[in-house]
C-alpha cells in the first residue's frame, strides 16, 4: 500500500472514532474503532516481515481451530482462500456459522463464496439460514473445509461499510467476525486459534489482534476475543 494511501486510511478511520492521531491511544468508547486504528497505526510504522510456512498443531477438538490464508488476485480484485482445520466430536454432526449480522451490517454471509469440504467424506448441509450450514462427518474425525472471501460492496470506506470485508490486490483489511467461518462454539469457551499467513507476498506487512509481522500467529482464550479481532495487511 503506498504510503499517501496508508496515511489517509489511517486518517479516515480515525475520524470515524472521533479523536486525533496524537489521541489514537486514549480511544476508550469504541472498542472495534480503536483496534481498526492501532492496527492500520502499527502496519503503517511496521517494516517487511519474515515469511515461511507454518508448522500447526494438529486439532484435538472443535476449540482448536487452524485458519489459513491465501491471497488470489485477479486482474483489478483480490480475494482470499481460507482453509479452516478442526476436530469434529462424536456425534458426526456439527452446525458451521458463517458471518452474519454485526455492528449494523447485515448478510455478511455474502462475502463467503465457493464454501466446500475438503476432508474425505463430509458433507454440507443448508439450513433454512444463509448464515448457518450442518456438517456431516465421520465420527471423531479431522474436519477441512474452504472458502472464498470476497469483497461484497461497492464505494467509499465509511461507516456503512467499514466493518465489512475490504480487500484489493494492495490490502487487505477484515474483521474476524464478518469473515470467519466456524463451527459452533460457546463465547466463553477457551481456545487454540491459530493463523497461517505464509503465503501472502513476502513483501507485504502484517498487523492483526495478534502480532505484527509474524506470519505464524496463534491466540489462547475465550473465544468471543478470537473472533472479534482484526485484520489488516498489505504493500
Amino acid at each position: 500500500m503506498p504510503k499517501r494511501q496508508r496515511e489517509t486510511t489511517i486518517r479516515v478511520l480515525l475520524q470515524y472514532c472521533g479523536v486525533s492521531i496524537v489521541g489514537v491511544m486514549r480511544m476508550r468508547r469504541d472498542r472495534v474503532c480503536w483496534l481498526h486504528a492501532l492496527s492500520l497505526w502499527l502496519l503503517a510504522l511496521s517494516s517487511t516481515g519474515a515469511f515461511g510456512q507454518c508448522s500447526t498443531p494438529a486439532p484435538i477438538s472443535a476449540y482448536v481451530l487452524n485458519y489459513s490464508f491465501e491471497p488470489i488476485v485477479d486482474q483489478d480484485k483480490m480475494s482470499l482462500r481460507v482453509t479452516l482445520e478442526f476436530k469434529g466430536g462424536a456425534s458426526g454432526r456439527i452446525k458451521l456459522e458463517l458471518p452474519s449480522e454485526w455492528a449494523g451490517e447485515k448478510h455478511a454471509e455474502n462475502s463467503v463464496t465457493e464454501l466446500k469440504a475438503l476432508s474425505p467424506d463430509t458433507t454440507l448441509i443448508n439450513t433454512e439460514s444463509p448464515s448457518e450450514k450442518q456438517l456431516q462427518f465421520p465420527p471423531n474425525t479431522v474436519i477441512r473445509i474452504s472458502y472464498l472471501l470476497v469483497k461484497d460492496w461497492n464505494g467509499p470506506l465509511n461507516s456503512t461499510t467499514r466493518f465489512r470485508t475490504d480487500l484489493s490486490p494492495e490490502y487487505f483489511h477484515i474483521i474476524g467476525i464478518t469473515s470467519l467461518v466456524h463451527p459452533e462454539l460457546d463465547s466463553f469457551k477457551v481456545v487454540n486459534v491459530h493463523f497461517d499467513w505464509w503465503r501472502l507476498p513476502p513483501t507485504w506487512s502484517l498487523a492483526t489482534s495478534f502480532g505484527t509481522d509474524d506470519r505464524c500467529q496463534s491466540f489462547h482464550g475465550a473465544w468471543h476475543d478470537a473472533v472479534n479481532s482484526l485484520f489488516v495487511g498489505g504493500d
